[in-house]
């Protein structure tokens, strides 16, 4: 199995709750219920309240799709492969640096209607979209950490841009936060991950 398509499989395995490094449902309930008395009209969310009914099962059918058609060019160009390279070894692999050599993102842009322009919580990591400095008046929200940069992009309905109107300092993006504000079913989209959410931000807190 090629890197590529392991990295894509942990990405689906975190999405579903499996993976390494991020704030689980349970950590998420559990992390948030000094915080609700003082704030009870805050909608307290995990990343699969992100996901409409059905949706992890479409995913899931998207990346069987997704590595069926990538397994089918590779048996397809194993003879021009061979010829540029002599002996490939494991003709099974991808080449690096070739046409097949990418992890686009997958997934849909399907949201849950009943989270528009809803007051939320949302625990997550921060991808930065701009690295100058600490102050940020836009960046991603993802689920897990490394997401958008070392790996491929989750779901778009797994990511969420987050607007901050004044601008929010933030010193570590190696940390999980929670991240609160208003959500909007609007998307986003950027060079690292295209979101299917927008979180008008009012708030980041450490997240504990």
């Amino acid at each position: 199995m090629s890197f590529r398509v392991f990295v894509g499989l942990a990405s689906l395995a975190a999405i579903a709750g499996c993976g390494d490094g991020g704030p689980g449902t349970n950590d998420v309930v559990d992390g948030a219920q000094a915080f609700v008395a003082d704030a009870a009209e805050l909608r307290i969310l995990t990343w699969d309240d992100l996901l409409p009914d059905g949706e992890m099962e479409r995913l899931e059918k998207i990346y069987e799709e997704f590595y069926l058609d990538l397994e089918q060019q590779l048996v397809s160009q194993q003879p021009q492969m061979l010829s540029q390279y002599g002996s490939l070894g494991d003709l099974g692999g991808i080449m690096e640096g070739s046409a097949l050599d990418t992890m686009p993102q997958l997934g849909t842009f399907n949201t849950v209607d009943d989270l528009n322009g809803r007051r939320v919580s949302l625990p997550g990591f921060i991808v930065p979209l701009d690295v100058s400095g600490n102050s940020f008046t836009s960046f991603l929200i993802v689920p897990y950490f490394g997401a958008c940069i070392h790996t491929p992009p989750p779901a778009p309905n797994q990511i969420v841009y987050a607007l901050a109107e004044p601008a929010q300092e933030i010193d570590e993006y190696y940390y999980p936060y929670w991240f609160d504000g208003v959500m909007e079913t609007s998307r986003y989209d950027t060079e690292l991950g295209n979101a299917a959410y927008t979180l008008k931000l009012e708030s980041v807190r450490p997240y504990e």
